[in-house]
């Protein structure tokens, strides 16, 4: 065997060793992906046998936040109310084998986390009465003149729901790339704000993927300015709780793709009759 040849049999035993390696993270990502599958029915049906067929589909989603060793977790979204953005938090305990159901709320204006552990629907009734009856208190507080901080504590509380969908907009699609691009807040003193998020998506396929789930429509352009490449730009937009969120991703033609698209552009506009 010459210096060619080993050089390309050891070539050739990497190729393999990459492939085997490929094989065996598939194996194992499937693996977690079904893994995760059955923690959401758990959830789902403890949820079920908590609060009974009122919490049949709620949109249970993995939380991969930090958490203690062998402690795992899930949320389901509830309606927000004015003050408050609230979910269920499915718990299980892997060494004591026990799962806990909670009502969690994220105070809008201070971030803070509010946790009751939740034991009958008549509990969690009452809970969302008593935010309720918050709420109501706030409008009368509202209802007064703005203090001289009304702007920043408006922003302060847009930031907070932003801060939330963001999150939940990335752990629900953990395989598109989601990531934000840049963010925009407005507040007013008179309570009047808004705030813009724009996200970056890992190709069409995932813009499409996240579009669908906001039910927000896909709008493809294709630029060839800098040849050879041909690169398809796509946007979609949606509103999700009072924030505008807009989402881009690109993708780039393959050789031939681009080629027919260059060919296509250089027909010449077709003329009308007689010409």
């Amino acid at each position: 065997m010459n210096a060619t040849d080993l050089i390309t049999a050891a070539q050739a035993a990497h190729a393999e060793d990459l492939a085997l390696q490929a094989e065996e993270a598939a194996g194992m990502k499937g693996g977690e992906e079904e893994e995760r599958l059955d923690f959401l029915r758990s959830a789902a049906d403890h949820a079920v046998k908590v609060l009974g067929q009122a919490a049949e589909g709620l949109p249970w989603i993995y939380a991969p936040e930090d958490l203690p060793e062998h402690t795992f977790a899930a949320t389901a979204a509830l309606a927000p109310s004015r003050a408050h953005d609230a979910h269920l938090t499915y718990l299980f305990d892997a060494h004591n084998g026990q799962p806990l159901l909670a009502l969690v709320r994220t105070c809008r204006s201070c971030t803070d986390e509010l946790t009751n552990p939740i034991t009958s629907l008549a509990e969690l009734g009452r809970l969302l009465d008593e935010d309720q009856q918050r709420d109501r208190d706030a409008v009368d507080t509202d209802a007064q003149e703005p203090g001289p901080l009304a702007a920043v504590e408006q922003t302060e509380s847009i930031a907070a729901r932003v801060a939330l969908l963001a999150r939940r907009l990335v752990a629900e699609h953990p395989d598109t790339g989601l990531a934000i691009q840049h963010v925009s807040l407005f507040g007013h003193e008179h309570g009047d704000g808004r705030a813009d998020i724009h996200f970056n998506a890992d190709g069409l396929d995932a813009l499409r993927q996240v579009a669908a789930a906001l039910g927000a429509e896909v709008t493809v352009e294709v630029s060839g300015s800098v040849r050879p490449f041909v690169f398809e730009h796509g946007t979609a937009t949606s509103t999700v709780d009072g924030i505008d969120v807009e989402l881009r991703a690109y993708s780039q033609l393959s050789h031939d793709e681009a080629a027919a698209w260059r060919a296509q552009q250089d027909q010449p506009a077709s003329g009308g009759e007689g010409e």
